[in-house]
């Protein structure tokens, strides 16, 4: 397999992969920021449960 020679084939997966990798980390990113607003709200919720309980849900 020669180096030197690379053909716009394989450059245009290399983008794909990029980007493909670039949308996983954006996905991870927006994961971990839900998941630590849902864990405020979940730790929130467990210290005052009698809120919680009464609260209507709209």
């Amino acid at each position: 397999m020669v180096l030197d020679r690379r053909t716009s084939e394989s450059d245009d997966n290399e983008t794909e992969v990029a980007v493909a990798e670039q949308k996983e980390r954006t996905c991870y990113q927006r994961l971990l920021s839900q998941s630590t607003i849902l864990t405020s709200c979940l730790k929130a919720s467990m210290k005052r449960p009698r809120q919680l309980s009464t609260a209507k849900i709209s």
